[in-house]
């Protein structure tokens, strides 16, 4: 139904990008720069083909880091549950056999009695929480499932990377076409889908105007590194900037990729260990008063 209205909408003479935006259809910010500059530019086919392909190894990343947290989500739930169980159920029995025998539940299990009793009380620690908690579960299944584009206000820091790669695209096509960077920035700063790269290429568009170079005022507005305005100004001086932009880019996902990679790998045994020191307390705090009790009774 939304391919039949958009068809309707472009038979009708109106541009792509309201068509799209009519017809509801939720694009990501590649595709929207991609519609956008495209048409602008006249180089919609090859920046739709880009925008389909370019962030795939990104988003493959994506896709596991949230299968990795909606795995340690679900373990944390499970252990919460038995844990839960255990002290409304077990403990309470092996603090009765205990007394009954004039005997004092181990150092351990009376840890896990105080923890526990504390957390139930502090309601201001544990209800906020569990609030954030299921807040992240939400914009995790969100994000997984795809109706909720991954450069979000709060993620939106981690994916500049990739803003940047996105400019740096255009820029090389509008270099294809002859078209003047400036000219391209000035574009970029009005047509772009995120206010705060619209916000720092304007201030780039200022740096150029006060008679900055557009790699170093690029790079003063964060959207680039220092590493790559050298490349791009040595690449200008030679002639090649539009392969340079293009490999620039491709590199800055890159190395977004391969951080985001590192981190997962660090990360996620960290977590796991952490459960795993959790389980060991529980299952050492239950399982002494049992040898105890055998001990108390010989």
């Amino acid at each position: 139904l939304r391919a039949w209205r958009l068809a309707e909408l472009l038979d009708a003479g109106m541009p792509l990008p309201a068509a799209l935006s009519l017809s509801h259809h939720h694009l990501s910010f590649d595709e929207q720069i991609a519609v956008e500059l495209g048409c602008e530019t006249g180089t919609l086919g090859p920046a739709l083909r880009k925008a389909t392909t370019r962030r795939y190894d990104l988003d493959q990343m994506l896709q596991a880091m949230l299968a990795k947290f909606y795995y340690l989500f679900f373990v944390t739930f499970v252990i919460a549950a038995i844990v839960t169980f255990l002290m409304l159920k077990i403990v309470p029995v092996f603090a009765v056999m205990f007394e009954e025998f004039g005997l004092e539940l181990p150092a351990a299990t009376q840890l896990i009695v105080v923890f526990a009793d504390w957390f139930s009380r502090a309601w201001y620690v544990n209800v906020p929480l569990t609030l954030a908690t299921f807040f992240v579960l939400a914009i995790a299944t969100l994000l997984y499932i795809g109706w909720l584009p991954p450069d979000i206000p709060i993620l939106g820091r981690f994916w500049r990377r990739a803003d940047g790669a996105a400019v740096m695209r255009t820029l090389a096509a509008a270099v294809r076409q002859q078209r003047p960077l400036v000219g391209t920035i000035a574009m970029l700063s009005q047509l772009y889908p995120k206010s705060g790269i619209r916000s720092r290429l304007r201030r780039a568009l200022a740096d150029i105007d006060r008679g900055t170079d557009w790699c170093e005022s690029l790079r003063r507005a964060g959207l680039i590194k220092a590493a790559d305005a050298a490349v791009l100004g040595a690449a200008q001086r030679v002639g090649n900037l539009p392969w340079a932009l293009d490999e620039m880019a491709d590199s800055s996902l890159r190395r977004l990729t391969y951080r985001l990679c590192a981190a997962l790998n660090l990360l996620f045994p960290a977590a796991l260990l952490a459960i795993g020191f959790c389980v060991m307390m529980i299952v050492v705090g239950l399982f002494l008063p049992l040898i105890e009790l055998i001990q108390g009774l010989a």
